[in-house]
């Protein structure tokens, strides 16, 4: 058993962590692809005021990599990733602490997401969520009320 423990943590495991790191870091920007229409939304809804924000269960350093690869990092008031020092999605404690900071109500957030892990963060925050349907998670379409299947379809919730 101590020899299977061994083999599945090793002792450099932090060693381990740091080059994929490193690797990541350099590569996830490289191949990071946006479905069609995303750059442009965001662009107009930031134009028009609109407070983005990136919760996501990816590394801050790598969402803001990518962020500055399609020229869209001013355009989000905050970006938290599975890196922040509270709880990660599902749990609302993100959602809520933006809320206090930026003085949201309820009402006044929208939660686009593609997955049950953000269906189920926008239910324990109560705060509204459309699904964004596309390629990868078709055959995982959650039930909610409202689902889109593009970007585009988002000014219609404006």
């Amino acid at each position: 058993m101590c020899e299977r423990l061994k083999l599945t943590f090793p002792i450099n495991s932090e060693e381990l962590f740091v080059e994929w790191d490193k690797e990541y870091t350099v590569e996830f920007p490289k191949k990071v692809k946006t479905y069609a229409g995303v750059i442009e939304i965001i662009k107009l809804l930031h134009g028009k005021g609109v407070k983005l924000f990136i919760f996501s269960t990816k590394y801050s350093k790598h969402i803001n990599k990518a962020l500055e690869k399609f020229s869209i990092s001013n355009c989000f008031s905050e970006v938290i990733g599975r890196d922040y020092s509270g709880p990660i999605k599902p749990n609302p404690f993100a959602i809520q602490m933006l809320k206090k900071r930026y003085f949201l109500k309820d009402e006044e957030i929208l939660l686009v997401g593609d997955s049950k892990l953000d269906l189920e963060s926008a239910n324990k925050a109560q705060v509204k969520f459309i699904q964004i349907v596309h390629d990868k998670n078709k055959e995982k379409i959650v039930p909610t009320d409202q689902i889109i299947y593009s970007i585009a379809d988002l000014v219609n919730f404006l």
